[in-house]
């Protein structure tokens, strides 16, 4: 069944982001939901970040990248878990996160963190691992390992009741911007080594049984073969009835463009916001932690005292705490930008010929265009490049959402995933779904 919903915006463009506080608001729901989630590909934590701020609690997170992991952990008091062969067997050991909070705020700033986030409540064990290596019963495991007999290592039984389980396949296998991507639509998701990650996560739907699931990947998987397939494939593992829903972020005060495909086995109809948030709403905020402290004067941690050999060694060019380093433009930019009327709508660059337009001058009274890992945007009005923190704004992070590596995985890390603003207004859905099953 197909629910196109949130393709034309039909709000108009005015409303104001006020800068995050601490005015209770935001920890509303968390006494009235014992929901709770798992999230595959988790990524830095956007998707379950919607959901969290509706009061559902995260139990267990799947990801393969080593950042995202330390992101999402940092951000929902997560204890990261690998995957090792001992004496012959598989068994997950606690791994210590690279990152702390002392990395990226003050004392008195992670302890107001910690209150906005709700943080001493949220425990959710992080998996860093490939999820074609995971089982329902990995899962369950860490869920209550009472669940498990260990004789056979199969279920005991059926004690463990899933409410919600989320998540966003990687997309590369079906966005039309990959020039690699299959031409036949089956092969996207039969043979395309990430399309199939698609079957992974219907695997993992078949075998933990939630409520309700809910996945999210790009307009590229609109294709009525396609939908036959996902549709035959949840089918085998128990879901005979699915919706494909379209959404577009803006329509829930994101103040970027990003169309996603959503499919669940409910049908999700989210309210849309009252107002739509543009580029210049969002870059004229203050923040709500110091910006740029690269050395923590409470503790006297100092950048140069980290492991050098660490893929995200902390120096320099690290962006740390709000991640708001400022970058300058390409030089090749920089000349073309000098020819370029401001304020004519958004303009796009290619850094080099027969390359994608990545540097796009956004439009400071409109959305701005798609965030993309590998995409960077100019400032408006000046000229340099978005933070990493300006960028994940477009993206409708909050500011006390942290975002742990160097550059480079920061901008991807808000480019690849799910924008809070639309996760959250998924969650008010499925929280009306979930507890009118117990009404």
């Amino acid at each position: 069944m197909i629910s196109k919903s949130g393709l034309e915006d039909t709000s108009k463009s005015s409303g104001k982001v006020e800068p995050i506080k601490d005015n209770g608001n935001n920890n509303k729901n968390i006494e009235k939901n014992h929901f709770k989630f798992v999230d595959l590909f988790c990524g830095c934590g956007g998707f379950s970040r919607g959901f969290v701020e509706e009061g559902f609690k995260p139990l267990v997170a799947v990801e393969i990248e080593e950042n995202p992991v330390s992101s999402y952990a940092l951000n929902f008091n997560g204890k990261i878990y690998e995957r090792i062969c001992k004496n012959g067997k598989y068994e997950y050991i606690l791994k210590e996160n690279y990152f702390q909070l002392e990395n990226f705020m003050s004392r008195e700033e992670i302890e107001l963190f910690k209150k906005i986030n709700n943080y001493n409540n949220l425990n959710p064990v992080i998996i860093n691992e490939d999820i074609r290596e995971i089982h329902a019963i990995d899962i369950l495991n860490f869920i209550d390992n009472k669940t498990i007999d260990d004789s056979n290592n199969t279920l005991k039984n059926n004690e463990i009741k899933i409410d919600l389980l989320i998540g966003g396949p990687p997309c590369e296998g079906y966005t039309g911007a990959n020039p690699k991507r299959f031409k036949n639509p089956y092969d996207r998701l039969y043979s395309d080594e990430l399309g199939r990650l698609v079957l992974e996560y219907i695997r993992l739907v078949g075998d933990l049984k939630p409520k309700v699931f809910v996945m999210e990947n790009v307009p590229g998987m609109l294709n009525w073969q396609l939908w036959e397939c996902i549709e035959q494939e949840f089918a085998k593992v128990g879901y005979e009835e699915i919706y494909f829903h379209v959404f577009n972020a803006e329509n829930f005060g994101n103040p970027s463009a990003r169309k996603r495909i959503i499919v669940s086995n409910i049908h999700l109809n989210p309210e849309w916001s009252e107002n739509k948030v543009i580029v210049r709403d969002i870059l004229e905020d203050e923040y709500l932690f110091t910006p740029n402290k690269n050395i923590n004067t409470n503790t006297g941690t100092n950048i140069n005292n980290f492991d050098e050999n660490h893929d995200s060694k902390i120096n320099e060019k690290t962006s740390l705490n709000l991640n708001k380093e400022q970058s300058p433009l390409p030089e090749r930019i920089s000349k073309k930008l000098k020819d370029t009327k401001v304020g004519s709508g958004a303009v796009k660059f290619r850094a080099s010929k027969g390359s994608l337009e990545n540097y796009i001058l956004i439009d400071e009274n409109d959305i701005s265009d798609t965030v993309m890992g590998q995409r960077r945007f100019i400032h408006p009005n000046k000229q340099r490049l978005l933070t990493v923190r300006e960028q994940a704004r477009l993206m409708g992070y909050p500011d006390y959402h942290i975002l742990a590596g160097g550059l480079t995985s920061t901008y991807n890390q808000v480019g690849e995933s799910v924008p809070p603003t639309l996760s959250k207004a998924i969650a008010k859905e499925v929280y009306i779904y979930l507890k009118s099953l117990e009404d």
